[in-house]
């Protein structure tokens, strides 16, 4: 189980808003994962949204940088 990070929570939700289009009003960290950060994401409309954060690549590995934005702007684009 992992703890909280120490991230800019406004900035993710400007991220959030920014590239995904939800306006998010709350995060809500859930605390299980081993290898990633979770939250549910509450969203002006009312809806709630899964957010996933998973840690930054080391320099030394293969980049997959964005290598899941397609599928994730495919799902945000269902309202999933």
């Amino acid at each position: 189980m992992r703890a909280e990070p120490d991230i800019d929570l406004v900035a993710l939700r400007d991220i959030l808003r920014h590239r995904c289009g939800r306006d998010v009003t709350r995060l809500r960290f859930i605390l299980k994962g081993i290898d990633s950060w979770s939250y549910v994401a509450e969203v002006r409309d009312g809806s709630r949204v899964f957010v996933k954060l998973c840690e930054p690549t080391r320099p030394d590995a293969p980049r997959r940088r964005g290598a899941e934005l397609p599928l994730m702007t495919a799902l945000a684009d269902l309202g999933l």
